[in-house]
């Protein structure tokens, strides 16, 4: 014990000696210390026709991207929708040949049979399912959950599984007295540009929402303004689509009836 104290009384002698040495050498002008460089953030708003995002910067990085989806009406939402058709042809006929993990979002609920028919009429590759479930004892109280499966239209892989089982049995024992599930909003998937044309065209799609793909693209191309010189940091977060998307459609009543 006695060691233990001495060793702890020398160990901060010797911290106080080097504190007045140092403070006594910067009152002498004998230490020149270095002047600290401050983080430099800017909130950086980019306007497009339509709809805009905000770059967050750190020390002239993009750290992360915020898509304005403050959707206040059912104008609002179908000025989004627009701008973003727009967006992903621009986005297409600038070469890009492929997308992945892209939304599309459904104008009513799926069955699930009717969503694997989806996939197969358009021979898709879907990588998730979203689905709508509603409390119901609060019809107020939506929410959305996605799970990652595969299902590859062209070549079948993944119809066969039991997902749908082990869905029903996760919702059933996660959500015993109150949720409801109502059906899919959405898949994720990869498109082709082809895809995209024809996959846009149904009658049941609102929207393919991939307004990530569009940021990022930009950001790469610089061809703004407010993008050149800009680079991304390591971690640099993107949302991928609108995540309350389906519920403004349900909000506004733009949502088919089944």
């Amino acid at each position: 014990m006695i060691n233990n104290i001495t060793a702890s009384f020398k160990k901060y002698w010797f911290v106080s000696v080097g504190l007045v040495t140092v403070l006594a050498g910067i009152s002498l002008g004998l230490i020149f210390l270095p002047s600290a460089k401050g983080v430099q953030n800017e909130a950086r708003i980019v306007q497009e026709q339509d709809w805009r995002y905000t770059l967050q910067i750190v020390d002239g990085k993009i750290a992360d991207v915020n898509i304005d989806f403050n959707f206040q009406s059912a104008a609002d939402v179908e000025k989004y929708t627009n701008a973003m058709r727009r967006e992903n042809l621009a986005l297409f006929n600038s070469g890009i040949q492929q997308v992945s993990a892209v939304s599309i979002v459904f104008n009513r609920t799926f069955t699930w049979a009717e969503a694997d028919a989806f996939v197969k009429k358009y021979q898709l590759y879907a990588g998730g399912y979203d689905f709508r479930l509603v409390d119901k004892n609060d019809s107020n109280n939506r929410f959305a959950y996605g799970i990652g499966l595969v299902r590859d239209g062209k070549t079948g892989d993944g119809f066969g599984d039991n997902s749908q089982q082990r869905f029903d049995d996760y919702i059933a024992s996660t959500y015993p007295d109150n949720g409801v599930f109502k059906g899919i909003i959405g898949l994720q998937v990869r498109l082709s540009s082809s895809e995209y044309k024809t996959v846009v065209a149904d009658p049941n799609v609102y929207l393919v929402d991939m307004p990530g793909v569009v940021v990022e693209a930009k950001i790469a191309k610089q061809d703004k303004p407010e993008l050149k010189g800009l680079q991304k940091i390591t971690d640099f977060y993107l949302p991928k689509n609108s995540p309350q998307l389906y519920r403004s459609l349900e909000d506004f009543g733009l949502v088919k009836t089944s």
